[in-house]
């Protein structure tokens, strides 16, 4: 089987959940299927056969592209001959063009991933460019595919509910921590981040970042009460891009609530510095109000890391009851949650490793081989 991959959010897209998606499925896909043929699509337009060892090319983890959106252009070139399915692993945006396809002469069989509907349910948290392209593009790639995949049950219910894509077309396979995400000595990691980030006093970390779903300004909120009614010596890290979303938001919330030297503001954080920075952290607080499936909460627990996340959308799915779960819109019921886990040593152990356990349910091998079966459908089930 000849298997074609739009792999261009695995180059200019990583440091993001989808970019993240698509460099370890091909990273492992690579390593473990021997027996089909792959071609990717790299940024650029350029097509490259997949040699033996490009699979480890794929770990490496850069920071994204702010104009990927604008850059994954509709295909213009020809696909590959033979191609016995297209993939496209990035929400089915930047198809090849419809007249395009029409021309071939036995087209391959389109999967497509979709990830989330973020568009169509908080369509204000979007850029203006992600936006436009993902209510003109997203119908059309679900509409044309053989398969969509999707990453949790949720983004499947919603894929029913907001484009009708019928039970037979649609199939689940979860995301999973790199394995670069595990326990590791805690003074070695609270040494690194501090000599690195200047982050030398107890902390509290959220991952991913300013979007306006992240939810940001509730977590600065409930920090500042946190400070207000204990004793604790912890900080917020916030770590994300600067600029854009809540980022000047959270700033200015900060200074007004009178603690602006206890909110971090980081940066980017290079993909080899995180499982330090998840490792130091004394909890990981997550109050999205969306994700389709949700990543960072998911790395913190194989970190071994205490875990309070939204009970919103896919976040329940992912964590189980490995995490406490709270209402994101609650800045209260968030304090209460930091207060107490921060001061319950028996509480933070138990989450500790029901988080570390509940990781291990989760691998991106067996995500691979799950897609794999899914292609392998696509290209041999009924048209």
């Amino acid at each position: 089987m000849h298997i074609v991959v739009d792999a261009r959010a695995a180059f200019a897209y990583r440091g993001t959940g989808i970019g993240t998606y698509t460099a370890q499925l091909l990273q492992q896909l690579l390593r473990l299927d021997r027996a089909n043929r792959y071609t990717l699509l790299l940024p650029g337009d350029q097509w490259v056969e997949a040699a033996p060892g490009m699979g480890d090319l794929l770990a490496w983890c850069g920071q994204k592209q702010a104009d990927f959106w604008e850059e994954v252009a509709p295909v213009t070139s020809p696909l590959p001959p033979g191609a016995d399915v297209y993939f496209v692993p990035h929400n089915g945006l930047g198809l090849p063009k419809p007249q395009l396809r029409a021309a071939e002469p036995a087209p391959p069989r389109l999967v497509v991933t979709v990830h989330d509907l973020i568009p169509y349910v908080l369509p204000q948290t979007c850029s203006r460019t992600f936006l436009r392209r993902a209510l003109a593009e997203i119908p059309r790639a679900v509409a044309e595919a053989d398969a969509v995949i999707t990453v949790s049950l949720h983004s499947k219910r919603d894929l029913q509910t907001l484009l009708g894509v019928p039970e037979n077309r649609l199939v689940v396979i979860p995301e999973a921590p790199e394995e670069r995400f595990t326990p590791l000595d805690r003074d070695v990691c609270r040494a690194r981040v501090a000599r690195r980030y200047a982050l030398d006093r107890p902390f509290i970390l959220n991952v991913g970042g300013f979007s306006r779903r992240k939810n940001l300004p509730r977590l600065v909120e409930a920090f500042a009460e946190v400070c207000r009614t204990t004793a604790l010596p912890h900080q917020l890290v916030l770590v994300g891009r600067p600029g854009g979303g809540s980022y000047a938001q959270c700033q200015a919330l900060a200074e007004r609530l009178g603690i602006a030297d206890r909110v971090v503001f980081p940066g980017f954080v290079a993909g080899e510095d995180l499982p330090f920075l998840y490792n130091a952290a004394d909890l990981f607080v997550f109050p999205s109000l969306y994700e389709g499936f949700g990543l960072p909460p998911l790395e913190a627990m194989a970190c071994g890391v205490p875990v309070i996340a939204a009970n919103t959308s896919s976040l329940p799915e992912v964590t189980g009851e490995a995490a406490r779960l709270v209402d994101p819109l609650d800045p209260g019921a968030l304090a209460r949650s930091i207060r107490e886990v921060l001061t319950n040593p028996a509480e933070a152990e138990q989450l500790s490793e029901a988080g570390r356990k509940r990781a291990e349910g989760f691998s991106w091998r067996r995500t691979a081989w799950l897609t794999l079966l899914a292609l392998e459908r696509a290209a041999t089930g009924p048209s």
